[in-house]
């Protein structure tokens, strides 16, 4: 009799440690079991476009937005422009860390990014609204990353697809550059000629962090394979997610 009650109680321990993993699980599935990124809450069966705690390797982890509605979900986004509330024409510190609203205009901060798209292999999605017609148009990237702070964040994309056009290979392989650090190829400081924070060169065919609104050349949220220079998008999201 004293063996069965022993038996029981191992029986009744086991039960219950089963009973507290599948809670795990569960709760892992919501999202507490240390997402590297949003493909992985997507994975994990969180479905809703919102703001999470994502755990990129090598982080303690901060809040990003996660699309979970373009093109089946799982993006997390790094950049989004829907007015002009937010003033993107910040210094070098302020696009390090990131700025502004995850459920409004923000910058994920360049750090952050890296740290995302180090982790394998990324694609790059950008969505675009024109401010007059209202179309909806995107550029699409096979693989995306940004290196580190000792490449000054240079972007590296390839394989472009989409309707909206190309205006981002004339970037590739270039530092970011602001208002208050010069590092692109033009005599000329293009951040503080165009009002923005960008991957510029001799200066720019996309200047997405530009002035809102701006229709003056060159200096607006231009996408100029699509609109050329004097059309300012009225939203932009930028977003990666891993393949």
């Amino acid at each position: 009799m004293k063996g069965t009650n022993i038996l029981v109680a191992v029986l009744s321990a086991l039960v219950h440690v089963s009973q507290s993993y599948n809670n795990v699980s569960s709760q892992c599935a919501v999202t507490k079991c240390s997402p590297r990124d949003c493909t992985d809450l997507l994975e994990r069966g969180v479905n809703v476009t919102g703001v999470y705690k994502i755990f990129p390797e090598g982080s303690i982890g901060f809040d990003a937005r996660c699309d979970m509605d373009t093109d089946n979900g799982g993006w997390t986004v790094f950049q989004r422009r829907i007015n002009g509330h937010t003033n993107f024409y910040k210094t070098w510190n302020d696009y390090l860390l990131g700025f502004g609203n995850l459920n409004e205009n923000f910058w994920l901060g360049n750090q952050n990014i890296a740290l995302v798209s180090s982790q394998g292999w990324y694609e790059l999605r950008i969505d675009l609204t024109h401010p007059t017609t209202g179309e909806r148009r995107y550029a699409a990237y096979h693989v995306f990353s940004l290196g580190s702070a000792k490449t000054k964040f240079a972007l590296f994309i390839d394989g472009y697809h989409g309707n909206a056009g190309d205006s981002l290979l004339y970037h590739n392989n270039l530092p970011f550059s602001t208002k208050d650090r010069d590092n692109d190829a033009d005599g000329r400081n293009c951040a503080t000629e165009f009002i923005g924070a960008w991957w510029y060169r001799g200066c720019h065919y996309s200047n997405l962090n530009g002035d809102y609104g701006n229709t003056a050349y060159a200096k607006g949220l231009v996408w100029q394979q699509w609109a050329g220079y004097y059309i300012s998008m009225s939203a932009t999201e930028m977003k990666l997610r891993r393949k």
